[in-house]
Protein backbone atom coordinates (compact mmCIF):
# COMPACT_ATOMS: atom_id res chain seq x y z
CA UNK A 1 0.00 0.00 0.00
CA UNK A 2 1.23 3.40 -1.15
CA UNK A 3 2.18 5.90 1.61
CA UNK A 4 0.01 8.90 2.18
CA UNK A 5 2.33 12.11 2.84
CA UNK A 6 -0.13 14.90 4.82
CA UNK A 7 1.58 18.22 5.03
CA UNK A 8 0.39 21.00 7.19
CA UNK A 9 3.40 23.09 7.20
CA UNK A 10 5.00 25.24 4.92
CA UNK A 11 7.02 23.78 2.27
CA UNK A 12 9.12 25.85 -0.03
CA UNK A 13 11.19 23.36 -2.98
CA UNK A 14 13.55 25.42 -5.05
CA UNK A 15 15.62 22.37 -5.67
CA UNK A 16 14.96 18.86 -7.41
CA UNK A 17 12.48 17.25 -5.28
CA UNK A 18 10.94 13.33 -5.69
CA UNK A 19 7.87 12.01 -3.84
CA UNK A 20 7.25 8.80 -4.44
CA UNK A 21 3.79 7.97 -1.97
CA UNK A 22 0.48 9.59 -2.23
CA UNK A 23 0.34 13.72 -1.67
CA UNK A 24 -1.95 15.14 0.46
CA UNK A 25 -2.51 18.71 1.51
CA UNK A 26 -4.28 19.05 3.92
CA UNK A 27 -4.18 22.77 5.08
CA UNK A 28 -0.71 23.32 3.87
CA UNK A 29 1.20 25.51 2.22
CA UNK A 30 3.43 24.01 -1.29
CA UNK A 31 5.46 26.06 -3.18
CA UNK A 32 7.64 25.44 -5.97
CA UNK A 33 10.14 27.69 -6.98
CA UNK A 34 11.37 28.89 -10.40
CA UNK A 35 13.84 26.36 -11.84
CA UNK A 36 12.71 23.80 -9.25
CA UNK A 37 11.39 20.56 -10.22
CA UNK A 38 8.62 18.28 -8.53
CA UNK A 39 8.79 14.84 -9.24
CA UNK A 40 5.80 13.30 -7.75
CA UNK A 41 5.11 9.48 -8.23
CA UNK A 42 1.95 8.86 -6.51
CA UNK A 43 -1.65 10.74 -6.14
CA UNK A 44 -2.01 14.24 -5.69
CA UNK A 45 -4.90 15.69 -3.20
CA UNK A 46 -4.61 19.06 -2.81
CA UNK A 47 -8.08 19.19 -0.71
CA UNK A 48 -8.04 22.38 2.08
CA UNK A 49 -4.33 24.01 1.24
CA UNK A 50 -2.92 26.14 -0.75
CA UNK A 51 -0.13 25.09 -3.82
CA UNK A 52 1.70 27.73 -5.54
CA UNK A 53 3.70 26.26 -9.05
CA UNK A 54 6.55 28.66 -10.36
CA UNK A 55 8.72 25.52 -11.51
CA UNK A 56 7.99 22.18 -12.89
CA UNK A 57 5.75 19.53 -11.53
CA UNK A 58 6.06 15.68 -13.35
CA UNK A 59 3.26 13.71 -11.94
CA UNK A 60 2.70 10.00 -12.29
CA UNK A 61 -0.75 9.77 -11.06
CA UNK A 62 -3.82 11.45 -10.55
CA UNK A 63 -4.01 15.30 -9.67
CA UNK A 64 -7.62 16.11 -7.40
CA UNK A 65 -7.50 19.53 -6.37
CA UNK A 66 -10.09 20.77 -3.80
CA UNK A 67 -8.68 23.94 -2.80
CA UNK A 68 -6.05 26.98 -4.11
CA UNK A 69 -3.88 26.24 -6.84
CA UNK A 70 -1.90 28.87 -8.44
CA UNK A 71 0.46 28.52 -11.46
CA UNK A 72 2.85 31.40 -12.54
CA UNK A 73 4.24 32.47 -16.03
CA UNK A 74 7.59 30.06 -15.41
CA UNK A 75 5.13 26.93 -14.46
CA UNK A 76 4.96 23.63 -16.12
CA UNK A 77 3.01 20.99 -15.32
CA UNK A 78 4.06 17.02 -17.29
CA UNK A 79 1.16 14.48 -16.83
CA UNK A 80 3.43 11.46 -17.91
CA UNK A 81 1.99 8.44 -16.09
CA UNK A 82 -0.20 5.17 -16.78
CA UNK A 83 -3.25 6.15 -15.99
CA UNK A 84 -4.16 9.77 -14.71
CA UNK A 85 -6.98 11.78 -13.57
CA UNK A 86 -6.90 15.22 -13.59
CA UNK A 87 -10.49 16.63 -11.36
CA UNK A 88 -11.49 18.06 -8.48
CA UNK A 89 -14.11 20.66 -7.40
CA UNK A 90 -12.03 23.74 -7.75
CA UNK A 91 -10.16 24.58 -10.63
CA UNK A 92 -6.77 23.93 -11.62
CA UNK A 93 -5.15 26.95 -13.75
CA UNK A 94 -2.30 25.23 -15.46
CA UNK A 95 0.04 28.11 -17.39
CA UNK A 96 2.16 24.92 -18.89
CA UNK A 97 0.57 22.14 -19.57
CA UNK A 98 2.32 18.82 -20.86
CA UNK A 99 0.07 15.80 -21.70
CA UNK A 100 2.21 12.97 -22.22
CA UNK A 101 3.13 9.00 -20.68
CA UNK A 102 1.75 6.09 -22.36
CA UNK A 103 -2.32 6.71 -21.67
CA UNK A 104 -4.74 8.69 -22.15
CA UNK A 105 -5.82 11.57 -19.44
CA UNK A 106 -9.33 11.83 -17.80
CA UNK A 107 -10.18 15.51 -16.95
CA UNK A 108 -13.57 15.42 -14.63
CA UNK A 109 -13.19 19.33 -12.79
CA UNK A 110 -12.91 22.69 -14.14
CA UNK A 111 -9.17 23.16 -15.92
CA UNK A 112 -7.35 26.44 -16.68
CA UNK A 113 -4.78 26.59 -19.52
CA UNK A 114 -3.28 29.94 -19.14
CA UNK A 115 -0.30 29.76 -22.42
CA UNK A 116 0.46 26.30 -23.81
CA UNK A 117 -1.26 22.99 -23.63
CA UNK A 118 1.51 20.86 -25.45
CA UNK A 119 0.26 17.14 -26.58
CA UNK A 120 3.33 15.06 -26.82
CA UNK A 121 1.57 11.88 -26.90
CA UNK A 122 -2.43 10.57 -25.81
CA UNK A 123 -5.35 12.61 -25.83
CA UNK A 124 -7.38 14.57 -23.19
CA UNK A 125 -10.95 12.82 -22.12
CA UNK A 126 -13.03 15.55 -21.34
CA UNK A 127 -15.83 14.70 -18.99
CA UNK A 128 -18.36 17.26 -17.79
CA UNK A 129 -16.41 19.86 -16.70
CA UNK A 130 -14.79 22.67 -19.19
CA UNK A 131 -11.08 23.01 -20.21
CA UNK A 132 -10.77 26.88 -20.92
CA UNK A 133 -8.02 28.45 -22.75
CA UNK A 134 -7.20 32.50 -21.71
CA UNK A 135 -6.62 34.65 -24.42
CA UNK A 136 -3.60 33.91 -24.75
CA UNK A 137 -3.90 30.33 -24.71
CA UNK A 138 -2.46 27.60 -27.56
CA UNK A 139 -2.59 24.05 -28.24
CA UNK A 140 0.47 22.43 -29.51
CA UNK A 141 0.57 19.39 -31.64
CA UNK A 142 -3.09 18.11 -32.16
CA UNK A 143 -3.29 15.32 -34.52
CA UNK A 144 -5.72 12.39 -34.74
CA UNK A 145 -3.69 10.39 -32.29
CA UNK A 146 -3.38 13.46 -29.83
CA UNK A 147 -6.46 15.81 -29.42
CA UNK A 148 -9.61 16.32 -26.75
CA UNK A 149 -12.43 14.13 -26.92
CA UNK A 150 -15.31 15.39 -25.22
CA UNK A 151 -17.35 12.57 -24.21
CA UNK A 152 -19.49 14.27 -21.80
CA UNK A 153 -20.87 17.64 -21.23
CA UNK A 154 -18.05 19.54 -21.46
CA UNK A 155 -16.74 22.70 -23.72
CA UNK A 156 -12.96 23.07 -25.13
CA UNK A 157 -13.35 26.74 -24.68
CA UNK A 158 -10.88 29.63 -25.92
CA UNK A 159 -11.36 32.90 -24.29
CA UNK A 160 -11.33 35.44 -26.83
CA UNK A 161 -10.47 33.81 -29.89
CA UNK A 162 -8.47 36.23 -32.17
CA UNK A 163 -10.35 38.12 -34.54
CA UNK A 164 -9.85 36.99 -38.47
CA UNK A 165 -7.70 34.23 -37.41
CA UNK A 166 -8.24 30.30 -38.45
CA UNK A 167 -8.68 28.94 -34.64
CA UNK A 168 -8.60 24.98 -34.52
CA UNK A 169 -10.23 23.12 -31.63
CA UNK A 170 -8.38 19.95 -31.69
CA UNK A 171 -11.71 17.88 -30.95
CA UNK A 172 -13.16 14.27 -31.14
CA UNK A 173 -16.27 12.33 -29.35
CA UNK A 174 -14.08 8.99 -29.73
CA UNK A 175 -10.77 7.79 -29.25
CA UNK A 176 -9.91 6.51 -32.67
CA UNK A 177 -10.73 9.53 -34.90
CA UNK A 178 -10.22 13.22 -35.32
CA UNK A 179 -13.17 16.10 -35.72
CA UNK A 180 -11.55 19.55 -35.21
CA UNK A 181 -13.54 22.36 -35.80
CA UNK A 182 -11.83 25.45 -37.28
CA UNK A 183 -13.18 28.96 -36.53
CA UNK A 184 -13.03 32.64 -38.20
CA UNK A 185 -14.57 35.46 -37.20
CA UNK A 186 -15.06 38.97 -37.47
CA UNK A 187 -16.79 41.63 -35.37
CA UNK A 188 -16.82 42.27 -31.76
CA UNK A 189 -14.07 40.36 -29.94
CA UNK A 190 -15.78 36.86 -28.91
CA UNK A 191 -15.25 33.79 -26.54
CA UNK A 192 -16.17 30.00 -28.43
CA UNK A 193 -17.01 26.98 -26.77
CA UNK A 194 -16.88 23.60 -28.89
CA UNK A 195 -17.92 20.03 -27.94
CA UNK A 196 -18.48 17.10 -30.11
CA UNK A 197 -20.63 14.21 -29.50
CA UNK A 198 -22.33 11.12 -31.24
CA UNK A 199 -24.29 12.40 -34.17
CA UNK A 200 -28.01 11.96 -33.95
CA UNK A 201 -30.42 12.71 -36.63
CA UNK A 202 -33.39 15.37 -35.74
CA UNK A 203 -36.64 13.30 -35.64
CA UNK A 204 -35.53 9.15 -35.63
CA UNK A 205 -32.23 8.96 -33.53
CA UNK A 206 -30.32 7.85 -36.84
CA UNK A 207 -29.30 8.56 -39.72
CA UNK A 208 -27.34 7.00 -42.23
CA UNK A 209 -26.52 9.81 -44.20
CA UNK A 210 -24.82 11.74 -41.58
CA UNK A 211 -21.15 11.77 -39.67
CA UNK A 212 -21.27 10.25 -36.69
CA UNK A 213 -21.17 13.50 -35.18
CA UNK A 214 -22.68 16.14 -33.94
CA UNK A 215 -20.76 19.56 -33.08
CA UNK A 216 -21.81 22.16 -30.50
CA UNK A 217 -20.57 25.57 -30.64
CA UNK A 218 -21.61 28.28 -28.22
CA UNK A 219 -20.36 32.23 -28.45
CA UNK A 220 -20.13 34.23 -24.77
CA UNK A 221 -21.60 37.28 -26.87
CA UNK A 222 -24.53 35.62 -29.01
CA UNK A 223 -25.01 37.25 -32.51
CA UNK A 224 -22.05 39.81 -32.16
CA UNK A 225 -19.89 38.02 -35.02
CA UNK A 226 -20.02 36.79 -38.36
CA UNK A 227 -17.99 33.26 -38.28
CA UNK A 228 -16.87 30.73 -41.08
CA UNK A 229 -17.03 27.39 -39.43
CA UNK A 230 -15.05 24.57 -40.70
CA UNK A 231 -15.44 20.73 -39.67
CA UNK A 232 -13.60 18.17 -40.21
CA UNK A 233 -14.15 14.45 -40.34
CA UNK A 234 -11.94 10.95 -41.67
CA UNK A 235 -13.64 8.33 -43.80
CA UNK A 236 -14.44 6.16 -40.72
CA UNK A 237 -16.93 8.19 -39.15
CA UNK A 238 -19.08 8.25 -42.33
CA UNK A 239 -22.15 5.93 -41.98
CA UNK A 240 -23.49 3.85 -44.63
CA UNK A 241 -25.50 5.90 -46.73
CA UNK A 242 -22.89 9.08 -46.59
CA UNK A 243 -21.58 10.24 -49.63
CA UNK A 244 -19.20 12.90 -49.24
CA UNK A 245 -19.69 14.24 -52.66
CA UNK A 246 -22.92 15.13 -51.35
CA UNK A 247 -21.79 16.49 -48.00
CA UNK A 248 -23.25 19.59 -46.68
CA UNK A 249 -23.57 21.09 -42.85
CA UNK A 250 -26.76 21.17 -41.66
CA UNK A 251 -27.41 23.81 -38.26
CA UNK A 252 -30.61 23.36 -36.25
CA UNK A 253 -32.19 26.40 -35.81
CA UNK A 254 -34.87 26.31 -33.29
CA UNK A 255 -35.53 22.84 -33.30
CA UNK A 256 -35.29 22.11 -37.45
CA UNK A 257 -32.54 21.11 -39.12
CA UNK A 258 -31.37 23.08 -42.32
CA UNK A 259 -28.63 22.50 -44.79
CA UNK A 260 -26.05 25.38 -44.77
CA UNK A 261 -24.14 25.77 -48.22
CA UNK A 262 -21.12 26.30 -48.26
CA UNK A 263 -17.75 24.81 -49.89
CA UNK A 264 -16.89 21.12 -49.66
CA UNK A 265 -12.71 20.68 -48.85
CA UNK A 266 -12.30 24.35 -48.22
CA UNK A 267 -9.25 23.37 -45.92
CA UNK A 268 -7.70 21.14 -48.35
CA UNK A 269 -7.79 18.43 -45.02
CA UNK A 270 -5.77 19.93 -43.18
CA UNK A 271 -4.61 18.98 -40.55
CA UNK A 272 -5.06 15.51 -41.30
CA UNK A 273 -8.43 14.83 -41.86
CA UNK A 274 -9.72 13.08 -44.88
CA UNK A 275 -12.55 15.97 -45.34
CA UNK A 276 -13.83 19.38 -44.48
CA UNK A 277 -16.69 20.89 -44.86
CA UNK A 278 -16.53 25.01 -44.27
CA UNK A 279 -19.61 27.84 -44.16
CA UNK A 280 -19.30 31.64 -44.16
CA UNK A 281 -21.34 34.25 -42.59
CA UNK A 282 -22.49 32.27 -39.67
CA UNK A 283 -24.37 34.22 -36.47
CA UNK A 284 -26.24 33.34 -33.49
CA UNK A 285 -24.22 30.39 -31.59
CA UNK A 286 -25.86 29.74 -28.94
CA UNK A 287 -28.81 27.11 -27.37
CA UNK A 288 -31.12 26.48 -29.40
CA UNK A 289 -29.25 27.53 -33.20
CA UNK A 290 -25.61 25.98 -31.55
CA UNK A 291 -25.92 22.21 -32.98
CA UNK A 292 -24.31 21.05 -36.08
CA UNK A 293 -23.80 18.26 -38.29
CA UNK A 294 -22.60 17.37 -41.23
CA UNK A 295 -25.26 15.30 -43.47
CA UNK A 296 -25.19 14.40 -46.96
CA UNK A 297 -28.04 14.51 -49.21
CA UNK A 298 -28.36 12.96 -52.57
CA UNK A 299 -28.81 15.94 -55.55
CA UNK A 300 -32.37 15.74 -56.70
CA UNK A 301 -33.91 12.88 -59.01
CA UNK A 302 -35.17 13.58 -62.69
CA UNK A 303 -38.63 11.93 -62.97
CA UNK A 304 -40.19 13.65 -65.86
CA UNK A 305 -37.49 14.55 -69.11
CA UNK A 306 -38.26 17.47 -71.37
CA UNK A 307 -39.47 16.52 -74.81
CA UNK A 308 -38.17 18.21 -78.08
CA UNK A 309 -40.89 20.56 -79.19
CA UNK A 310 -42.15 21.42 -82.71
CA UNK A 311 -44.03 24.24 -83.07
CA UNK A 312 -45.19 26.76 -85.85
CA UNK A 313 -43.59 30.13 -86.29
CA UNK A 314 -45.55 32.73 -83.35
CA UNK A 315 -47.22 29.54 -81.32
CA UNK A 316 -46.38 28.80 -78.28
CA UNK A 317 -44.05 26.40 -77.37
CA UNK A 318 -43.72 24.38 -73.64
CA UNK A 319 -40.92 22.58 -72.16
CA UNK A 320 -41.66 20.35 -68.92
CA UNK A 321 -40.08 18.48 -66.71
CA UNK A 322 -40.08 16.87 -63.04
CA UNK A 323 -38.02 15.85 -60.13
CA UNK A 324 -38.32 14.36 -56.67
CA UNK A 325 -35.82 15.22 -53.49
CA UNK A 326 -35.84 15.04 -49.80
CA UNK A 327 -34.82 19.05 -50.20
CA UNK A 328 -36.65 21.73 -51.83
CA UNK A 329 -35.79 21.05 -55.84
CA UNK A 330 -35.05 24.39 -57.60
CA UNK A 331 -35.41 24.67 -61.27
CA UNK A 332 -33.12 27.09 -63.96
CA UNK A 333 -33.85 26.83 -67.79
CA UNK A 334 -30.96 27.36 -69.44
CA UNK A 335 -30.67 28.14 -73.58
CA UNK A 336 -28.24 28.35 -76.46
CA UNK A 337 -28.73 29.54 -79.44
CA UNK A 338 -25.13 30.57 -80.36
CA UNK A 339 -22.64 28.27 -78.80
CA UNK A 340 -23.12 29.57 -75.52
CA UNK A 341 -25.54 28.45 -72.62
CA UNK A 342 -27.21 31.41 -70.41
CA UNK A 343 -29.63 31.68 -67.68
CA UNK A 344 -32.95 32.21 -68.88
CA UNK A 345 -35.26 35.10 -67.05
CA UNK A 346 -38.64 35.62 -67.60
CA UNK A 347 -39.23 38.33 -70.51
CA UNK A 348 -41.48 38.64 -73.29
CA UNK A 349 -40.40 35.48 -74.89
CA UNK A 350 -40.24 33.51 -71.70
CA UNK A 351 -42.27 32.69 -68.82
CA UNK A 352 -41.60 29.92 -66.09
CA UNK A 353 -37.57 30.10 -66.14
CA UNK A 354 -37.23 29.00 -62.68
CA UNK A 355 -40.23 26.16 -62.70
CA UNK A 356 -40.69 23.06 -63.67
CA UNK A 357 -42.66 24.49 -66.71
CA UNK A 358 -40.96 27.00 -69.54
CA UNK A 359 -42.99 28.54 -71.81
CA UNK A 360 -41.43 30.38 -74.89
CA UNK A 361 -44.34 32.62 -76.24
CA UNK A 362 -44.70 32.93 -79.51
CA UNK A 363 -41.08 31.92 -80.80
CA UNK A 364 -39.89 33.82 -84.57
CA UNK A 365 -38.48 31.51 -86.95
CA UNK A 366 -34.80 32.96 -85.51
CA UNK A 367 -35.52 30.29 -82.57
CA UNK A 368 -35.66 27.39 -84.81
CA UNK A 369 -32.43 24.92 -83.70
CA UNK A 370 -32.09 27.07 -80.23
CA UNK A 371 -31.04 24.31 -77.40
CA UNK A 372 -32.92 24.03 -73.90
CA UNK A 373 -31.99 22.40 -71.10
CA UNK A 374 -32.94 23.17 -67.09
CA UNK A 375 -30.37 22.96 -63.84
CA UNK A 376 -32.48 20.14 -61.21
CA UNK A 377 -30.86 21.44 -57.71
CA UNK A 378 -31.44 21.30 -54.40
CA UNK A 379 -29.37 22.26 -51.61
CA UNK A 380 -27.21 18.85 -51.98
CA UNK A 381 -26.47 19.80 -55.35
CA UNK A 382 -27.71 19.92 -58.96
CA UNK A 383 -28.72 17.51 -62.04
CA UNK A 384 -28.82 18.59 -65.66
CA UNK A 385 -31.46 17.36 -67.71
CA UNK A 386 -30.83 15.84 -71.30
CA UNK A 387 -30.49 18.54 -74.21
CA UNK A 388 -33.52 19.11 -76.46
CA UNK A 389 -34.26 20.87 -79.23
CA UNK A 390 -36.89 24.03 -80.48
CA UNK A 391 -37.90 22.76 -84.19
CA UNK A 392 -39.65 26.35 -85.40
CA UNK A 393 -41.63 25.53 -88.70
CA UNK A 394 -42.05 28.72 -90.95
CA UNK A 395 -45.80 30.23 -91.15
CA UNK A 396 -47.24 30.19 -94.92
CA UNK A 397 -48.11 34.04 -95.86
CA UNK A 398 -51.63 34.20 -97.09
CA UNK A 399 -52.10 36.52 -100.07
CA UNK A 400 -54.43 37.06 -102.52
CA UNK A 401 -56.30 39.97 -105.51
CA UNK A 402 -59.71 39.57 -107.64
CA UNK A 403 -58.98 40.34 -111.46
CA UNK A 404 -62.05 42.65 -110.66
CA UNK A 405 -63.42 43.58 -107.27
CA UNK A 406 -66.80 45.23 -108.49
CA UNK A 407 -68.87 42.88 -110.82
CA UNK A 408 -72.54 42.62 -112.24
CA UNK A 409 -74.45 40.35 -110.79
CA UNK A 410 -75.16 37.23 -111.79
CA UNK A 411 -71.48 37.71 -113.12
CA UNK A 412 -68.11 35.49 -111.99
CA UNK A 413 -65.54 36.72 -110.05
CA UNK A 414 -61.49 35.69 -110.71
CA UNK A 415 -59.19 34.96 -107.78
CA UNK A 416 -55.58 34.18 -107.85
CA UNK A 417 -53.30 32.97 -105.21
CA UNK A 418 -50.18 34.91 -104.03
CA UNK A 419 -49.26 33.41 -100.98
CA UNK A 420 -45.93 32.10 -100.07
CA UNK A 421 -44.76 28.63 -98.29
CA UNK A 422 -48.42 27.52 -98.90
CA UNK A 423 -49.43 23.64 -100.21
CA UNK A 424 -53.17 23.88 -99.25
CA UNK A 425 -55.82 26.65 -99.61
CA UNK A 426 -59.37 27.45 -98.52
CA UNK A 427 -61.26 29.97 -99.59
CA UNK A 428 -64.22 31.24 -98.43
CA UNK A 429 -66.37 34.06 -100.57
CA UNK A 430 -68.78 35.41 -97.39
CA UNK A 431 -71.75 34.58 -99.47
CA UNK A 432 -72.20 30.75 -97.94
CA UNK A 433 -69.61 28.79 -100.71
CA UNK A 434 -66.21 28.03 -100.29
CA UNK A 435 -63.73 26.43 -102.13
CA UNK A 436 -59.87 24.62 -101.92
CA UNK A 437 -58.54 25.74 -105.47
CA UNK A 438 -55.40 27.75 -105.60
CA UNK A 439 -56.88 30.27 -108.02
CA UNK A 440 -60.83 29.62 -107.97
CA UNK A 441 -63.83 31.53 -110.31
CA UNK A 442 -66.54 32.47 -107.75
CA UNK A 443 -70.17 33.28 -109.55
CA UNK A 444 -72.14 35.81 -107.77
CA UNK A 445 -76.20 35.97 -107.97
CA UNK A 446 -76.88 38.74 -105.50
CA UNK A 447 -75.61 42.57 -105.49
CA UNK A 448 -73.99 43.47 -102.23
CA UNK A 449 -70.69 43.57 -101.03
CA UNK A 450 -68.98 40.25 -99.93
CA UNK A 451 -65.96 39.87 -97.65
CA UNK A 452 -63.31 37.27 -98.87
CA UNK A 453 -61.15 35.04 -96.46
CA UNK A 454 -58.13 32.96 -97.48
CA UNK A 455 -56.56 30.37 -95.36
CA UNK A 456 -53.16 28.85 -96.08
CA UNK A 457 -51.27 25.25 -94.71
CA UNK A 458 -47.94 25.01 -95.20
CA UNK A 459 -46.21 21.70 -95.65
CA UNK A 460 -45.26 21.34 -92.39
CA UNK A 461 -49.06 22.34 -91.16
CA UNK A 462 -48.85 25.79 -90.42
CA UNK A 463 -51.31 28.12 -91.51
CA UNK A 464 -52.07 31.63 -92.51
CA UNK A 465 -55.14 33.61 -92.69
CA UNK A 466 -56.30 36.64 -94.75
CA UNK A 467 -59.57 38.71 -94.88
CA UNK A 468 -60.57 40.99 -96.81
CA UNK A 469 -63.39 42.97 -95.85
CA UNK A 470 -66.28 43.80 -98.44
CA UNK A 471 -63.50 42.95 -101.14
CA UNK A 472 -66.17 42.05 -103.85
CA UNK A 473 -69.10 44.69 -104.70
CA UNK A 474 -71.26 43.38 -106.68
CA UNK A 475 -73.39 45.20 -108.47
CA UNK A 476 -76.96 44.73 -110.23
CA UNK A 477 -80.03 47.59 -111.26
CA UNK A 478 -81.44 49.91 -108.16
CA UNK A 479 -84.74 48.30 -108.18
CA UNK A 480 -86.68 46.51 -110.33
CA UNK A 481 -90.43 46.00 -110.43
CA UNK A 482 -92.32 43.65 -111.85
CA UNK A 483 -94.99 44.86 -114.99
CA UNK A 484 -97.51 41.72 -113.93
CA UNK A 485 -98.50 39.96 -111.04
CA UNK A 486 -101.09 37.53 -110.39
CA UNK A 487 -102.59 37.91 -106.99
CA UNK A 488 -104.94 34.38 -107.09
CA UNK A 489 -103.72 32.68 -104.06
CA UNK A 490 -101.61 29.73 -106.27
CA UNK A 491 -98.66 30.55 -104.68
CA UNK A 492 -96.82 31.77 -107.67
CA UNK A 493 -96.44 36.05 -108.33
CA UNK A 494 -99.21 36.53 -105.70
CA UNK A 495 -97.20 39.25 -104.33
CA UNK A 496 -95.86 42.57 -105.54
CA UNK A 497 -92.15 43.16 -104.69
CA UNK A 498 -89.91 45.87 -105.32
CA UNK A 499 -86.08 43.75 -106.11
CA UNK A 500 -83.10 44.96 -106.63
CA UNK A 501 -80.37 46.28 -104.12
CA UNK A 502 -80.90 47.02 -100.53
CA UNK A 503 -82.28 51.05 -100.12
CA UNK A 504 -81.79 53.22 -97.34
CA UNK A 505 -84.77 55.31 -96.23
CA UNK A 506 -86.95 53.13 -98.27
CA UNK A 507 -90.80 53.68 -99.25
CA UNK A 508 -93.16 52.37 -102.10
CA UNK A 509 -96.86 53.04 -102.30
CA UNK A 510 -99.31 51.96 -104.68
CA UNK A 511 -102.46 54.10 -106.40
CA UNK A 512 -105.47 53.06 -108.21
CA UNK A 513 -106.20 55.32 -111.51
CA UNK A 514 -107.97 57.88 -109.43
CA UNK A 515 -104.93 58.73 -107.64
CA UNK A 516 -106.10 56.90 -104.52
CA UNK A 517 -103.32 54.98 -102.14
CA UNK A 518 -104.20 51.49 -101.96
CA UNK A 519 -100.62 50.68 -100.14
CA UNK A 520 -97.72 51.94 -98.33
CA UNK A 521 -94.41 50.41 -96.68
CA UNK A 522 -91.31 50.90 -95.34
CA UNK A 523 -90.12 47.77 -95.31
CA UNK A 524 -88.29 46.70 -98.12
CA UNK A 525 -89.25 42.86 -97.48
CA UNK A 526 -92.85 43.61 -97.83
CA UNK A 527 -94.76 43.38 -100.83
CA UNK A 528 -98.62 44.07 -102.00
CA UNK A 529 -100.84 41.26 -102.11
CA UNK A 530 -103.22 43.08 -104.12
CA UNK A 531 -105.65 43.60 -101.85
CA UNK A 532 -106.93 47.12 -99.29
CA UNK A 533 -108.30 46.72 -95.85
CA UNK A 534 -108.99 42.90 -96.75
CA UNK A 535 -110.83 43.67 -100.59
CA UNK A 536 -109.62 41.77 -103.28
CA UNK A 537 -108.84 45.05 -106.53
CA UNK A 538 -109.97 43.99 -110.06
CA UNK A 539 -107.48 43.32 -112.60
CA UNK A 540 -106.19 46.13 -114.40
CA UNK A 541 -103.42 48.71 -114.37
CA UNK A 542 -102.25 50.39 -111.12
CA UNK A 543 -99.63 53.01 -110.50
CA UNK A 544 -96.55 52.43 -108.17
CA UNK A 545 -93.89 54.87 -106.45
CA UNK A 546 -90.82 54.42 -105.33
CA UNK A 547 -88.30 56.56 -103.06
CA UNK A 548 -84.83 56.13 -101.03
CA UNK A 549 -81.33 55.92 -101.36
CA UNK A 550 -79.49 53.63 -103.06
CA UNK A 551 -75.61 52.13 -100.77
CA UNK A 552 -74.10 54.58 -103.29
CA UNK A 553 -75.47 57.55 -102.42
CA UNK A 554 -78.10 57.81 -105.42
CA UNK A 555 -81.14 59.33 -105.02
CA UNK A 556 -84.42 56.86 -106.33
CA UNK A 557 -87.28 58.61 -107.30
CA UNK A 558 -89.31 55.88 -109.74
CA UNK A 559 -92.59 55.22 -110.52
CA UNK A 560 -94.27 52.89 -112.83
CA UNK A 561 -97.60 50.57 -113.87
CA UNK A 562 -98.24 47.20 -112.74
CA UNK A 563 -101.11 45.37 -113.85
CA UNK A 564 -102.80 42.83 -111.87
CA UNK A 565 -104.15 39.49 -114.02
CA UNK A 566 -105.82 37.26 -111.96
Amino acid sequence: MRKLILLQIFLFISLHFTLNAQFFNNGGKIKVCKNAEMYIKGSVLNDSGYFNNNGLIIMMNDFINHTVFESGPDSYVKLEGDTQEVGGTELIPFWHLFISGTNNKDFTGPTQINDSLKFIQNKIILADSNITLTFTGHIYHPSPAKHIVTIGEGFLVKKMVPVGTDYLFPVSDTLNTYKPVILNYIGNTDTFAVRVKTGIHPTTGADTTTVYSTFYIHESNPGGTSASLSLGWNTWDEQPAFNNSWALMWRNLYGVWHPQSGNPGGIINQPETDWYYKVNGLTGFNPPNAAFMIRSMPVPTITLKPLPAEVCEGVDAYFTIDAVSMLQVYYQWQVNCGGTWSDIIDDITYSGSQTNYLTIRKPAYSMNGCLYRCIVSNDAGFQMSDVVTLTVFPKPLADFYAVETEIQVQHYAEFHDLSTNASYWEWEFGEGSTSTDQNPIQYYYVDGFYSVTLIVTSPDGCKDTLIRKDYIDVVGPDIYVPSLFTPNGDGVNDVLYVRGEKIENFNFAVYNQLGIELFQTTNQNLGWAGSSGGVMHPDGNYLWVVTGLTRRGKIIQEQGVVTIAK
